[in-house]
């Protein structure tokens, strides 16, 4: 295999067989397992993939290289070693009451903007969440637009036991997500909260047996269809958290109308229709 380039702490890898390559710095990889594809992989050995001092920086910006390159049709974000992510690292977060409120003010907004640039990139972003997901990497995990679990995953929000607040998009994202009830008990219980109820409170979309495989599976297939239509699907999707429901069916109405006159519509339309007529005659 050849070796990848190393930018501003992400190893970026071009390896069409998806084998992994280790990454000793900031411990986020990104890989390229399929045409149209991009793989960001949290990668910390023996810390559980804890978030390291840059981590939210580096991969705000990672974030916004995939939004703006064209190649990448679908994003897929998981955690090795059996875990998303344990979140902050516990000796940054130690070392944070001696900044001024400036820098903290600066940090946070470097750092959190990873979030916001994934739930605001227009591309899907598929999050395979194994093991724990907690602290800010369940803002992360939540700012995903599809979530697949595994049978072992669980989340956990223990900020308000250092006097913190959810973060990392978290205090918006977990009440959107399962109602503001929900996740009042889930950050100020601080409970861990385990993957058969995680499903039914939609912190993930579905349980499967390899969470990695069957987003990785998932991306590759959405990466062949037109990219137009994912894109407004999911504009109009999160539109809806946000908007009242006449003026969702008139951002509707506008985006369905664009998608018939874009580049290639008609042998999109007539190759679907094809497809359903070839199997009716089965």
């Amino acid at each position: 295999m050849g070796g990848g380039r190393m930018t501003d702490g992400i190893r970026d890898e071009a390896l069409p067989d998806g084998d992994p390559r280790p990454d000793t710095g900031a411990g986020i990889e990104i890989r390229r397992p399929a045409p149209g594809v991009a793989w960001v992989v949290l990668n910390r050995p023996g810390k559980r993939n804890a978030l390291a001092r840059d981590a939210g920086r580096h991969l705000a910006g990672l974030f916004r290289e995939l939004a703006d390159d064209h190649t990448v049709r679908s994003v897929v974000i998981s955690g090795e070693h059996g875990h998303f992510s344990a979140g902050g690292d516990v000796d940054v977060i130690r070392s944070l009451p001696r900044m001024t409120a400036r820098q903290l003010e600066e940090r946070f907004t470097s750092c959190f903007r990873a979030s916001l640039t994934l739930r605001e990139m227009r591309k899907p972003v598929i999050g395979a969440l194994t093991g724990g997901v907690v602290g800010g990497a369940m803002g992360l995990a939540l700012a995903c637009d599809i979530r697949l679990g595994s049978f072992d995953v669980f989340f956990k929000a223990p900020f308000v036991r250092m006097g913190l607040v959810p973060d990392y998009g978290a205090s918006w994202l977990l009440p959107q997500t399962v109602g503001a009830s929900a996740a009042l008990d889930i950050s100020i219980s601080t409970r861990a909260v385990a993957a058969g109820e995680a499903l039914r409170l939609g912190l993930v979309s579905r349980l499967v047996g390899d969470p990695v495989g069957e987003a990785l599976d998932l991306a590759t297939s959405i990466s062949g269809v037109p990219s137009f239509g994912v894109a407004e699907t999911k504009r109009l999707a999160h539109l809806s958290s946000t908007t009242d429901f006449a003026a969702g069916v008139a951002a509707e109405v506008v985006a369905q109308t664009s998608a018939f006159h874009t580049p290639g519509a008609r042998a999109s339309v007539e190759n679907y229709v094809a497809g359903i007529g070839a199997r009716r005659g089965r």
